[in-house]
């Protein structure tokens, strides 16, 4: 006969017990407990939690073990199972909205109605994202092609010096550690251009201009 515990100790919740109860502990619980049960059939170390009978037989209590423990493994594979399809669908909802591009980590969207830079950015705050920012040039061709469509249009994006001149952040908090300024600039003429225009000049470069100024504008945001 299997009697309890009388020990007064709180006691662990026994995910291993599992030809007496169904699977509902968690992947995590299951690993956990799987692996120490089979570091410890191992050693030969292994008791039964429940049974605290001296007089049964070691061979019973390891061959019962194993059976649970097998049962473990099993049964955390279950969960990993079914959880499959919910990680899909975390991996789906993850997407771009539609209207929105894929660039590496992050989604672009190409707003073509001109407004200020603080609008702008307003704008892009309004959908959860920022006037973007850029770190490679590809990055940059990628978003240069989004305003293709509308014939290369200077453009804002989220560089702006507005705190402290000549220290240019983004508006999303990144490094600023990539910049595709046309020759001569920033120039900050009449010490008033404190943002930063894309597809300026012939070359499609960066140009700071002033913020004022109404211009389309690219947002960005996580995926």
């Amino acid at each position: 006969m299997i009697r309890p515990l009388t020990s007064r100790k709180p006691q662990k919740k026994l995910c291993f017990l599992l030809i007496l109860q169904p699977c509902t502990c968690s992947v995590h619980e299951y690993i956990n407990t799987g692996v120490r049960a089979v570091h410890n059939l191992h050693t030969g170390r292994l008791k039964l939690l429940a049974d605290t009978e001296k007089r049964e037989r070691p061979s019973i209590k390891r061959d019962t073990m194993k059976l649970l423990v097998v049962s473990a493994l099993l049964c955390g594979l279950m969960v990993l199972t079914t959880a499959a399809p919910n990680s899909h669908l975390v991996k789906r909802s993850t997407d771009c909205p539609p209207g929105w591009t894929r660039i590496s980590d992050r989604c672009f969207y190409y707003v073509p109605t001109v407004m200020s830079w603080a609008r702008a950015e307003r704008n892009c705050l309004s959908m959860g994202a920022n006037l973007a920012s850029v770190h490679s040039l590809s990055e940059y061709q990628t978003i240069q092609s989004l305003t293709a469509h509308y014939g290369y249009p200077r453009t804002w994006i989220g560089g702006t010096d507005a705190p402290q001149e000549g220290i240019w952040l983004w508006s999303d908090g990144t490094s600023f550690h990539y910049s595709h300024w046309c020759p001569g600039e920033p120039n900050n003429v009449s010490h008033n251009q404190h943002c930063i225009q894309i597809n300026h000049g012939d070359s499609k470069c960066w140009d700071d201009l002033g913020c004022d100024r109404h211009l389309p504008s690219v947002c960005a945001k996580k995926v």
